[in-house]
């Protein structure tokens, strides 16, 4: 009975160590910030814009993203090409009079462009942003980083209709704050990932769409648990853009890999694997 005892205490003693661990592990994770491309990147990859530039695309992470404002410009090609789009984000927050000032034909020929679009400032909705992007690139005096390219006629999606935009993405909403979600007549919810309007109309603002359809809902949600994405090229993600050009990401109705509990639940259970097993005196990894 005391030999049992002594086997139970040193694997629930191992596994409070292993826990310690992997909570400082995702520590780092959630507060460090990369400003330049690694040297080894086993996850970098190359992308061409629509003007014909490869840029290497790396990790970029943003930790107490919510409410930090960053600016997007649209570089418009056309049907075939596309659009390219860059943002001031992760890079540092929108500088607004910069952002007033610029010419729209000067910023197109940059990149001989046929038009160029702002699309900001906004304000990201959620509390952890990593995005894969291009080094700063100098835009009319202020950094942006090249992170995207928008197949033809996405900026134009009429209000409230689905589409399907390719991200590279991972965003954590922390449980036990507020999330602005719509929910349309099939049940499916969207969380809103960037805020045009100002922050403190965000609780009262499905009183104000006039255009929302009906059996559409916009609802202020306190989460219990991290939301959490894990958007990946290869798997579009179905949004809606409200009245307010403002994005929604739709949240996979039971799907656990992508919109979890968090990494807090995952140590949890993993306790409980290494807890029983190593009392058997069996270790595995989970």
């Amino acid at each position: 009975m005391i030999l049992v005892t002594k086997r139970i205490f040193t694997a629930f003693s191992a596994a409070i160590s292993t826990v310690k661990a992997s909570q400082s592990s995702l520590h780092v994770l959630r507060t460090a910030r990369s400003l330049q491309a690694p040297e080894n990147c086993d996850t970098c990859y190359n992308q061409t814009s629509g003007a014909g530039i490869s840029y290497e695309f790396y990790p970029q992470w943003l930790n107490g993203s919510r409410d930090y404002v960053y600016c997007e410009m649209i570089w418009n090609y056309n049907d075939t090409y596309g659009s390219d789009l860059f943002s001031t984000s992760p890079i540092k927050p929108c500088n607004t009079t910069w952002w007033d000032d610029l010419n729209l034909d000067d910023v197109a020929a940059l990149y001989n462009a046929s038009s160029a679009t702002k699309n900001g400032p906004q304000s990201w909705s959620m509390d952890y942003v990593r995005v894969y992007a291009s080094d700063p690139q100098d835009i009319l005096g202020e950094p942006m980083v090249y992170g995207a390219v928008l197949s033809g006629g996405t900026a134009s999606t009429p209000p409230y209709t689905v589409f399907y935009p390719t991200k590279n993405q991972y965003l954590v909403w922390d449980a036990g704050k507020p999330t602005y979600q719509l929910t349309d007549t099939d049940d499916y919810h969207y969380v809103l990932q960037g805020y045009k309007v100002p922050q403190d109309s965000l609780d009262t603002l499905g009183e104000q769409m006039q255009d929302l359809p009906d059996g559409w809902s916009y609802d202020v949600v306190t989460i219990t648990d991290d939301l959490v994405f894990d958007l990946t090229p290869d798997a579009p993600i179905p949004s809606v853009q409200d009245e307010f050009d403002q994005i929604y990401i739709r949240i996979p109705a039971g799907d656990n890999s992508t919109t979890t509990p968090t990494s807090s639940a995952i140590i949890k259970s993993e306790v409980m694997s290494m807890f029983v097993l190593g009392a058997l005196g069996t270790w595995f990894i989970m």
